[in-house]
């Protein structure tokens, strides 16, 4: 592709990134403009029972007795306030408030009215006070993306499921929020970090590799092996199942590491169960099958010679290369599930069996797959129609 293109491109996707921030920060604008015209309303009721119950008066009948001017009772003058003019001081009115909701006032020993006309004379005031309240925070500031909300960006736009914490740095956060435009601030290096993302995103949504890369996905180090894996087909133990975006045709190498025994660098693969068989899946159609023992060389002197010396020829991954078109395509590698029959052991397995790697006496422990790494692409041909060239592509030159 010419480097023009290919320039035309990378400011495209930046400038339309930039315009999704702006159109974002707008239309919030306007939610908020038109939710408080909605609230500012006058004579809108939320309290059907105050609605159905005369409580004017109700002030001057029982609470301005001690709260005037002269008694002053509690730091609080209510002459001349009630349900319809609250609003002029709503600290008062909301202290009013909690204290008729709670049964506080009238205090105890002074005539009040029944329990119903205490809760509308509350609703009244609060209606009051909402009415008139100003609930407009102002529009909000013209400000970066976060990653968050330029991941999303990337998808709607290129169609393109990317991890934008691969590209940029964590964000700041003020109060606990990471979307405030006083803390996403930009800086030299972190507008670098911005072009570069979206160069490489750019190459990613058109189709263009820049040669053979490695991307390696882990088993969360919590997982339970010991059952199915959503997403992964039935009749299938352990294993995971991951998105992965291929950015051209060619052929791409799957390596697939097992957790190993203890956790000092041992390289024999965990587990004490044989005849494991292992599966790779691309969008859920078989290209592997690999037998764990034979493959790993359980039960082996796999690593050592007959001197008990290190040979280095220790086969540490289960490789298969097949070819794969560009695009995203789902991943799986799984074990057969051979056996569903209850465990016999006299102790109740760990739900998170990944985290004891060292094998105990009386458990069962079953092989586990540690990570799955994607190698490529090799004898590449080109980048056939993907979603995000469908999206970007209007129309293409004929032969």
């Amino acid at each position: 592709m010419p480097n023009g293109h290919k320039l035309n491109t990378l400011l495209a996707c930046m400038a339309m990134t930039l315009v999704s921030a702006c159109s974002q920060s707008v239309s919030t604008s306007a939610d908020i403009n038109t939710a408080s015209s909605d609230a500012a309303q006058p004579g809108v009721s939320t309290g059907s029972l105050a609605a159905a119950t005369d409580v004017d008066g109700l002030i001057d009948e029982y609470c301005t007795g001690c709260h005037n001017f002269e008694d002053y009772s509690g730091g609080i003058d209510l002459e001349g306030l009630g349900p319809d003019n609250i609003h002029i001081t709503p600290d008062i009115g909301e202290k009013v408030i909690k204290r008729l909701r709670a049964g506080m006032m009238p205090p105890v020993g002074e005539p009040r009215p029944d329990v119903e006309t205490i809760q509308a004379l509350a609703a009244s005031l609060e209606n009051d006070i909402d009415r008139y309240a100003d609930i407009r925070p102002g529009r909000p500031g013209l400000h970066r993306l976060n990653r968050t909300e330029y991941q999303n960006a990337i998808r709607d736009l290129f169609g393109l499921q990317v991890n934008a914490a691969d590209f940029l740095p964590a964000d700041d956060s003020s109060n606990g929020f990471d979307n405030q435009a006083g803390a996403l601030t930009l800086s030299p290096a972190l507008l670098e970090a911005y072009l570069s993302a979206a160069a490489d995103i750019s190459q990613l949504a058109v189709g263009i590799s820049s040669g053979p890369t490695q991307t390696l996905y882990r088993v969360p180090e919590d997982a339970n092996q010991n059952f199915r894996i959503d997403g992964l087909p039935f009749g299938t133990r352990g294993g995971l199942k991951f998105s992965h975006n291929f950015p051209v045709d060619g052929e791409y190498a799957f390596k697939v590491f097992a957790i190993t025994l203890g956790n000092m660098g041992n390289d024999r693969p965990f587990g004490s169960v044989r005849g494991e068989k292992l599966e790779v899946l691309v969008d859920g159609e078989l290209v592997k099958v690999f037998d764990w023992d034979r493959e790993f060389g359980i039960g082996e002197n796999f690593f050592f010679n007959e001197n008990d010396e290190d040979t280095g020829e220790n086969l540490l991954t289960l490789d298969v290369t097949v070819p794969v078109s560009a695009g995203p395509h789902e991943i799986g590698v799984t074990f057969i599930a051979r056996n569903f029959a209850p465990g016999l052991d006299m102790n109740n397995d760990f739900e998170r069996s990944t985290i004891e790697t060292g094998g105990l006496p009386g458990y069962t422990w079953y092989p586990h797959v540690g990570s799955v790494r994607v190698d490529g692409p090799y004898n590449e041909s080109g980048a056939s129609m993907t979603p995000s060239r469908e999206k970007l592509f209007s129309c293409y030159p004929s032969a």
